[in-house]
C-alpha cells in the first residue's frame, strides 16, 4: 500500500485497539479514500471489514453492514466479511439474510465452518424470538392501548411536573409502573402462554428482552426514578405505536395507518409500522446503563437510594449474565457498557498528572466487575458463541 493509506490503515488498528473507534473509522476511511495502486486495492476488503468491526462496536449496524458488503464484493471469497454481515444483519432484525451470510463464511472458511453455524442457529433462534407483526384490531389490542394510555399520561405528569412533593410524585410513578406491569403480564401470556415448568419455555422467556425488563419496573416500586422510567417508556412507545398502526389498518383506516407507520419509520418502527425498530431496544439498553451510573452519582446526595442502586446493579449483572447464556453479546447491555468503557476510557485519559492513576483504578474496578458475570468452564478456556462474536469484531 502507499505511504499515506498504509499509515492510516496502522493508525486505524491503533485508535481500534485503544478503543477509539470513531477515530479508527476515519483512519479506515482516508486509507480507503487514498488507495490507488493494485495491491491498495486487492486489500481493500480488509480495511472495509475493519471499519465495519467499528461500526459494530458503535452500534452502527446499518454502515457495518455496508462496510461488509463491501468487503465481500471486493472479496467475493472473504469468510470474514460474510460473518461481519451475519451479525449486522441480525441486529438490524433480517434474519434470513443474516442466516445466509454466516452459511457463506462457513462455505469460504471450512476450519470455522463449526463457529458459523453456531451462529446461523443464533439468528434462526432470534428469527422465533422476534415479535410477531401486529395484524388485526381486537378487544385485546384496544385494551393495550387504554393501559398504555395510562402508563404515558402518568409518565409524562411525572416527568413534566415542577413540584416537588414527593408524595405526588410517588404516586404518578407507581401508576405507570402498576400499569407497566399489567401490560408486561398479558403481553408474557400471549407472547409464551401460562407458566410451564419445562427447560425449553424457561429459555424461550429469559432470551425475551420484554420480560427481562420486567424487573426495571419492579425496582421502580422501590422509589421514583426518572432514567429508569424512561428505560421502561421507550420501548413501549414503541410497541404502542406498531399496535395503533395494526389497530387502524385493521379497522378500515388505512391511509391513516400508513401515515402514522412512515412517520415513525426508523426511529420507532420498523420498516413495516408493524414492529419497534431495532434500535429501540439498543437506546433502552443505554438508559439502564445511564440509570445505574446516576444512581451512583446520587449517592452523596440527599436523594440516594442505597438499596435501589444495589438491586439495579444486580439486575444489569443478572441480564448481562443471560444475554451471554443466550448469545445475545452484541448491542444490548453488552453494547451499552461498551460504549460506557469507551468513553470513560476517553474522559480519564485526557485528565492531566491524575489521568494514569484513575486508569489504572479504573482498570482494577473493569476487571472485579468482568469478574462477576464471565461464566468460566472449569479446566476448558472459554468458548461459545459469546466468544466467537467477539473474535469476529477484531481487525487485521
Amino acid at each position: 500500500m502507499s505511504t499515506e493509506s498504509a499509515q492510516a490503515k496502522a493508525r486505524g488498528v491503533e485508535a481500534y485497539k485503544a478503543k477509539r473507534f470513531e477515530d479508527a473509522v476515519k483512519e479506515f476511511s482516508t486509507a480507503i479514500e487514498t488507495a490507488s495502486s493494485e495491491s491498495e486495492l486487492d486489500g481493500l476488503h480488509l480495511v472495509y471489514s475493519n471499519r465495519s468491526a467499528c461500526q459494530q462496536q458503535l452500534g452502527q449496524w446499518a454502515k457495518g453492514a455496508e462496510d461488509a458488503e463491501a468487503s465481500t464484493q471486493t472479496k467475493p471469497s472473504f469468510a470474514k466479511g460474510y460473518a461481519h454481515l451475519g451479525l449486522c444483519k441480525l441486529k438490524l432484525g433480517l434474519f434470513d439474510e443474516s442466516i445466509s451470510a454466516y452459511r457463506k463464511a462457513g462455505e469460504f472458511d471450512p476450519s470455522k465452518a463449526a463457529e458459523y453455524l453456531k451462529a446461523s442457529e443464533a439468528a434462526k433462534q432470534a428469527k422465533k424470538r422476534a415479535p410477531a407483526p401486529v395484524k388485526a384490531a381486537s378487544l385485546r389490542s384496544v385494551g393495550q392501548l387504554l393501559l398504555w394510555c395510562v402508563m404515558f399520561v402518568n409518565a409524562f405528569a411525572y416527568l413534566l411536573t415542577f413540584t416537588k412533593s414527593g408524595v405526588w410524585l410517588r404516586a404518578r410513578s407507581n401508576t405507570f409502573t402498576g400499569a407497566y406491569l399489567v401490560q408486561a403480564g398479558l403481553r408474557w401470556l400471549q407472547t409464551h402462554g401460562l407458566p410451564r415448568f419445562t427447560i425449553e419455555y424457561a429459555q424461550r422467556v429469559l432470551s425475551d428482552k420484554s420480560v427481562q425488563r420486567v424487573t426495571s419496573g419492579l425496582l421502580l416500586l422501590m422509589g421514583p426514578n426518572m432514567v429508569i422510567m424512561l428505560s421502561v417508556l421507550l420501548p413501549e412507545v414503541a410497541l404502542c405505536f406498531a399496535t395503533m398502526v395494526g389497530v387502524l389498518r385493521a379497522g378500515g383506516f388505512t391511509s391513516m395507518g400508513d401515515r402514522v407507520a412512515s412517520s415513525l419509520t426508523g426511529t420507532l418502527l420498523d420498516p413495516s409500522g408493524t414492529a419497534p425498530y431495532w434500535k429501540v431496544g439498543e437506546w433502552a439498553s443505554k438508559l439502564e446503563v445511564a440509570a445505574l451510573v446516576q444512581l451512583i452519582l446520587a449517592l452523596p446526595t440527599p436523594k440516594s437510594n442505597l438499596m435501589q442502586l444495589i438491586l439495579w446493579g444486580q439486575n444489569l449483572q443478572l441480564r448481562y449474565t443471560l444475554e451471554t447464556a443466550t448469545q445475545q453479546t452484541s448491542g444490548g447491555l453488552h453494547g451499552s457498557f461498551s460504549e460506557l468503557d469507551v468513553r470513560v476510557t476517553g474522559f480519564l485519559g485526557k485528565v492531566p498528572v491524575a489521568g494514569p492513576l484513575a486508569l489504572r483504578a479504573y482498570g482494577g474496578l473493569k476487571g472485579l466487575l468482568a469478574g462477576l458475570v464471565k461464566q468460566p468452564e472449569p479446566g476448558k478456556p472459554r468458548t461459545g458463541l459469546a466468544a466467537n462474536l467477539a473474535s469476529k469484531c477484531t481487525v487485521m
